[in-house]
């Protein structure tokens, strides 16, 4: 008899305990969790600690959660299969990105409310995963200024989204991005 195993789940009205128990299945490789069609009701996830469970994830969407907060990205580091995250509307605590330990190939935070300490220091360090992985990097409507200079140390970034970003600082370092191929500057 063969095992039954869910690969990808698409849910909505997630909170906390059922997001911890989505990441427990096994075999599980993509997760989008987004608030119900038609209202503002927001999904109840503060934390992705969970994420260093996830022994098979390789990409998790965060959708259109207006009110989610979220304690930080550092367990996106621990959970080595995850390349692909993508989180919209939601308020980050950070004071970097994320860990120079991930192995993402994909980021895009859109609409997120960073804060202004936020930095992308941790995505460049020298020597890290992120510098040989990140392919794909979307930082939209973006407010506290943004230091791009950090991104020059990324060596396969393709795609970066920058759009509706205000206060960007260190343009000019793009072009130490070989690979850079699609800038979207769009409404900046």
């Amino acid at each position: 008899a063969g095992r039954f195993m869910l690969r990808d789940v698409h849910v909505n009205r997630c909170g906390q305990a059922d997001f911890e128990a989505l990441l427990a299945l096994p075999g599980l490789r993509s997760l989008c969790v987004r608030p119900p069609s038609g209202t503002d009701n927001p999904c109840g996830i503060w934390s992705l600690a969970a994420l260093r469970t996830a022994r098979s994830l390789a990409t998790l969407r965060l959708l259109e959660s207006t009110s989610l907060t979220l304690d930080g990205l550092d367990a996106v580091a621990a959970c080595p299969s995850l390349t692909e995250l993508r989180i919209n509307r939601t308020k980050l605590d950070a004071a970097e990105l994320l860990s120079a330990r991930t192995r993402l190939r994909s980021l895009e935070l859109r609409r997120c409310n960073l804060n202004s300490s936020t930095t992308l220091d941790g995505l460049a360090e020298a020597g890290s995963a992120a510098t040989w992985s990140l392919e794909h990097l979307a930082l939209t409507a973006h407010g506290p200024p943004l230091d791009l200079a950090p991104l020059a140390a990324l060596r396969i970034l393709a795609t970066l989204d920058l759009s509706l970003c205000t206060g960007i600082v260190a343009v000019g370092a793009l072009g130490r991005c070989a690979s850079l191929r699609v800038l979207t500057l769009t409404g900046c």
